[in-house]
């Protein structure tokens, strides 16, 4: 009895070894705690690459807007100086970055391309392209995504056009260059531009008021006195690019004549002058009175100035050319009253100098020694009765304006060193009225801005 009793206790142990076995192998309680052991490091990645994606995309934006000002700071250092070195342009833009807290070599790498290397743009020396490139942080999903990951930005600036100047200063680094003070009163109905450096590059003062758009300045704007205001449509420009000289080369040298030295007195015309051909006037010119007509040509007014003070003077297709073998003996413009009705030439059928009507020769030796006060000052200040159509140029001398506007095509452009305005002046320069006094175009306003 006893063995028999060990034999089945044996066996049932092997049976229920069995059953336990079947129970184990049929139990899914612990699926999911399998499954989720082995998901957990592709879900964990996920999270991760999740973060890591935000921060690139913060990267990414940060570094597109270092790119974008870098890429301005790049094209206004071209706009300064058009022969700049691909090593120089690259210490401008690469302090930009610094400047905005990117180092080259330290955060990433800071690259400049001029002409650009791709895009609409490539090959155009005009344009400067700036990429940025920084390896990308992978704290979170290093499991899944590959260390040499780069984050780029790219920019690319160029200088745009945004309407038309009709009074420009080329002065570098006077006070006030563009003045309007007093009880001034401007309204332009297109721009104005200093390419002075001072903190008053335009200057607005006292009671004086403007009403022009554009108003762009290579330094600053600077509205003082209490009554003093500014109106515009566009935002003012200060710390702008400079404005190029757009009559540089008009004169292909000095204009004037050696026998000319010497002779100080001007030749004064009347009605019994009229009309008057163009020619050379040693001396200058002086008009009191009468009533006097200038035909069709170049005038050039040499060895002194230009005086008009009564009478009543009129010319279609005329030019002024002010000249001197030497800066003292420079004269000046003086448009002080009278009736005045003076146009440039439409095309060169009409003049040499198509759109120009005053110009003072900018190849005179020894003008820029002079002090400022010395400098011939140029007046126009004939009021309502003065209608001066086409380009009044004076690169190294001064112009006085007031008034304008009383006949029936109006479009003064004044290029000059500076440019003070008083008493009303309004400037309606619009197309049609500019293309009859022979200027095709206004000086263009420029500004550097993202093109790509």
């Amino acid at each position: 009895m006893t063995r028999t009793k060990t034999h089945e206790t044996g066996r049932d142990r092997l049976a229920e070894c069995g059953r336990r076995l079947g129970r184990f192998l049929s139990d899914q309680a612990g699926a999911s705690f399998v499954i989720t052991a082995l998901a957990f490091p592709v879900v964990l990645g996920m999270a991760g690459l999740g973060i890591d994606a935000a921060m690139w995309y913060q990267d990414k934006r940060q570094n597109q807007t270092i790119a974008d000002n870098a890429a301005v700071a790049g094209r206004i250092a071209l706009s300064r100086d058009a022969g700049i070195s691909l090593s120089d342009l690259e210490i401008v833009v690469r302090g930009a970055a610094a400047d905005n807290g990117f180092v080259h070599g330290t955060h990433g790498a800071v690259t400049v391309n001029n002409p650009p290397a791709a895009g609409p743009n490539a090959g155009d020396a005009n344009f400067v392209e700036v990429v940025i490139a920084q390896t990308a942080q992978v704290a979170f999903s290093a499991m899944i995504v590959d260390q040499s990951f780069m984050v780029r930005a790219r920019a690319v600036s160029g200088v745009s056009t945004f309407g038309n100047h009709c009074v420009v200063a080329l002065d570098p680094t006077e006070d006030d260059a563009i003045k309007i003070a007093g009880t001034a009163n401007v309204t332009s109905s297109c721009g104005l531009a200093s390419n002075s450096s001072s903190s008053s590059a335009i200057g607005i003062q006292g009671q004086a008021t403007l009403n022009a758009d554009p108003i762009q300045a290579y330094g600053d704007i600077e509205v003082s006195g209490a009554g003093a205001s500014v109106t515009y449509n566009v935002p003012p420009q200060p710390l702008s690019e400079r404005i190029e000289d757009p009559y540089a080369s008009v004169l292909p040298g000095l204009q004037a004549d050696p026998s000319c030295v010497g002779e100080n007195n001007a030749v004064a015309l009347n009605t019994e002058n009229s009309p008057v051909s163009p020619g050379r006037f040693c001396g200058g010119i002086t008009i009191n009175n009468g009533t006097i007509v200038f035909l069709p040509g170049t005038y050039f007014v040499d060895n002194g100035g230009m005086a008009i003070s009564g009478g009543n003077i009129s010319g279609e297709g005329v030019t002024f050319i002010i000249t001197a073998m030497d800066g003292t003996d420079l004269g000046d413009f003086d448009v002080l009253g009278g009736t005045i009705d003076l146009r440039a030439p439409l095309d060169t059928t009409e003049g040499d100098y198509p759109g120009m009507l005053f110009i003072q020769d900018p190849h005179v030796p020894n003008v820029d020694t002079l002090a400022a006060n010395k400098l011939p000052s140029n007046k126009f200040t004939g009021g309502s009765d003065m209608t001066l159509d086409g380009a009044l140029y004076f690169p190294l001398t001064d112009v006085v304006y007031s008034g304008g506007g009383g006949g029936s095509v109006n479009c003064t452009l004044i290029v000059s060193r500076t440019v003070s305005f008083s008493g009303n002046v309004e400037l309606n320069n619009d197309a049609n009225a500019c293309a009859e006094a022979g200027i095709t175009t206004g000086v263009q306003q420029t500004r550097v801005r993202i093109i790509e």
